[in-house]
């Protein structure tokens, strides 16, 4: 283990523009001869039973080496939060479709490992969001248009959503109200 507690990983295949490395025994690798012209770009990590990192990539056109490291997960420490979004009718809870949730997920709260997970709900209301890390960083958050928010922003989250502390796959169902009529 390293002083940061992380554990290099050998064997994982390292990726920019078509140009393919792979990790030594002490996790390093090298991609020589890239040109990336200062134009966006990504390096993705993959390796079986964990899950694949890409991140994005600029560096000067005058840049002559650089260094990035990259963390990745075991799928074994990787969630699925999944759920039903409905609406509370007179006739009880009616699915809703179409509705964006989202939740964004870190490994640690200062991490610069953040995803973005995304799903729209379908006819039933189901939602599937893989991928997310466990524990406290995971937040949730819902558009449809003609609702209401149900995690508005607030005092202790002005950004609003809803904390989920994740200990394994797990379900989150969530009720709508439409907007009111003005």
């Amino acid at each position: 283990m390293s002083s940061a507690g992380l554990t290099p990983l050998a064997g994982a295949t390292v990726e920019i523009l078509g140009h393919v490395g792979a990790t030594n025994a002490l996790g390093y690798y090298s991609l020589p001869a890239i040109e990336l012209s200062g134009l966006p770009s990504s390096v993705t990590v993959r390796k079986d039973g964990y899950a694949s990192e890409t991140r994005p990539l600029t560096l000067p056109p005058q840049a002559i080496d650089a260094v990035l490291d990259i963390q990745v997960v075991s799928t074994s420490d990787i969630h699925t939060l999944v759920g039903v979004v409905s609406e509370r009718t007179p006739a009880g809870l009616v699915p809703v479709e179409g509705a964006l949730v989202t939740a964004l997920s870190a490994a640690t709260a200062r991490s610069a490992n953040a995803v973005t997970r995304r799903a729209t709900t379908d006819r039933n209301g189901h939602y599937s969001l893989p991928g997310l890390y466990p524990g406290p960083n995971n937040v949730v958050y819902i558009t449809k248009e003609g609702f209401e928010d149900p995690f508005p922003p607030r005092r202790e989250a002005p950004e609003g959503g809803a904390p989920i502390t994740l200990t394994g796959d797990q379900q989150l169902d969530i009720q709508l109200v439409r907007s009111k009529q003005e």
